[in-house]
């Protein structure tokens, strides 16, 4: 093997490592801050604690049709900016943000990017790639005789056809363009709107999961997270909300009641896929994952 050549990433993160750091606690052997209690959503049994290197990853999830690394060493080339970003904000209420023009874009593709590189984004993608195909197809079944005698030659082939059993394959590496596309969108609506800061209450914590950027469509009901009406919300770190909004005043602080912080929760775990992260243990947090209305956003 050439010992020049990189070794590739297979445990691909689609929730980084050093952004579920912010959410993380140390325990008495490492003494670092890199471990989470993993609640597992309508699940009503006692968390699990968990290595921030075992959770939210996907294997070969950005390896392309060329089954190469690009994209893995892309998002982690943003991850190495934009960490040290959320780990080094001073934010107070009597504070100013000072938050440096270049730090603000970075962050904002980060954000973007989180939201893209999801299963819950990435599956739907796939979704109607299979879709466009299956109709491209029964188009080309009704119009083109060529391809309606190929399917007819074949009796096992039409009997198929006819039964619907003949669905496209899409790979994984086909959303790849639509996720750094959308993520490009999501970028600018992000950085055109204002930003403000959310912090909890003293010794109380916001929560994560493993889809960590949700969006209330308050003023607009039926809008997407690009929309101009939308407010798009991220929990930065356990003691530091963000909320990307088209109401006046940017770069604002705002300090969090315990009802507020318990609001600002029950969205992530409605986004959540199947696992929220935090780090404590609270049963308070148990009864609301379990509840059947908690449910992912759609």
């Amino acid at each position: 093997m050439n010992s020049d050549k990189k070794q590739r990433t297979r445990k691909q993160h689609f929730v980084p490592k050093c952004y579920l750091k912010g959410f993380a606690f140390a325990d008495a052997n490492t003494r670092k801050d890199t471990w989470v209690w993993v609640y597992k959503k309508g699940n009503q049994e006692a968390p699990q604690k968990c290595s921030i290197k075992k959770i939210a990853w996907i294997l070969d999830y950005y390896e392309d049709e060329e089954k190469d690394n690009r994209v893995e060493d892309l998002l982690s080339e943003i991850e190495n900016q934009v960490c040290p970003i959320i780990q080094n904000l001073q934010i107070s209420v009597e504070s100013e943000i000072n938050m440096k023009p270049e730090d603000k874009s970075v962050l904002a593709c980060f954000i973007a990017l989180l939201f893209t590189r999801n299963p819950a984004f990435r599956d739907v993608a796939k979704n109607i790639r299979e879709k466009m195909v299956e109709l491209y197809a029964d188009h080309l079944f009704e119009n083109d005789k060529e391809f309606k005698q190929i399917i007819e030659s074949n009796p096992m082939v039409k009997e198929r056809w006819v039964a619907g059993e003949i669905k496209p394959i899409i790979h994984e590496w086909a959303t790849l363009p639509e996720m750094m596309y959308i993520a490009k969108c999501l970028k600018w609506s992000f950085l055109s709107k204002n930003w403000h800061f959310i912090i909890p209450p003293k010794g109380e914590y916001l929560i994560t999961s493993d889809n960590p950027v949700y969006f209330d469509n308050a003023f607009e009901p039926i809008a997407g997270p690009a929309h101009p009406g939308s407010e798009v919300i991220i929990h930065l770190r356990k003691d530091l909300a963000l909320v990307i909004t088209p109401c006046l005043y940017d770069m604002k602080v705002f300090p969090m009641n315990s009802q507020t912080l318990k609001k600002f929760n029950r969205g992530v775990a409605r986004a959540a896929l199947e696992s929220i992260y935090t780090n404590t243990e609270s049963q308070g947090l148990s009864r609301m994952i379990a509840k059947p209305k908690v449910s992912p956003v759609k």
